[in-house]
């Protein structure tokens, strides 16, 4: 939500990186320049997870848990360049949720026209968007039944995993049904 508050937009903004110098040849940015970006969030990540298998090689299922999580995050397809360009633009730039500019295809969207019961879930582990960027929403959204769960888990955490197993699913659905139950 705030993009002034995540963590990736202060590096760029940091480095004086704009989105033009991220855009290849072929007018997209490349998936390794994408992967780059989220290593440079957690710079010892990769470090401490490798260390945390060899800790955990006995364990069948924290293996194949690693295996899927590292085949999935470090599998990264170039984003078109135009995407990108409006995505920094409205995001990083303007920062457009919270000052509510958002236009697509010409149309404003505003999230005070969000008016339905509305469930936002915060992982207060979440390096790449973190509790000070994500919270806000609530506020931000025209919804007078309006929730917010905030969970230890990281930004994956949340919907993979343990956390989501135990608590995220079962309180979306939980949410859901108490929902679908008074609009019955």
């Amino acid at each position: 939500m705030d993009y002034d508050k995540m963590p990736l937009g202060s590096s760029f903004r940091q480095a004086g990186t704009g989105v033009e110098d991220l855009i290849g040849d072929d007018g997209n940015v490349p998936g390794s320049v994408i992967y780059n970006a989220f290593r440079t969030l957690k710079p010892v990540g990769e470090v401490t997870s490798y260390v945390d298998l060899l800790d955990r090689m006995w364990n069948d299922e924290y293996v194949a848990a690693f295996q899927a999580m590292n085949g999935w995050s470090t599998d990264h397809i170039p984003l078109p360049g135009a995407t990108a360009r409006q995505m920094f633009g409205m995001l990083m730039e303007e920062n457009a949720f919270i000052n509510d500019s958002l236009t697509l295809g010409g149309d404003r969207i505003s999230l005070r026209d969000i008016t339905v019961p509305f469930l936002s879930v915060l992982g207060e582990k979440d390096h790449i968007v973190p509790l000070d960027a994500a919270a806000p929403i609530n506020d931000l959204v025209g919804s007078a039944d309006s929730e917010q769960l905030r969970l230890k888990g990281g930004h994956i955490g949340l919907v993979v995993g343990r956390t989501a197993a135990k608590t995220t699913i079962p309180t979306i659905i939980e949410f859901l049904k108490k929902q679908s139950e008074a609009h019955a």
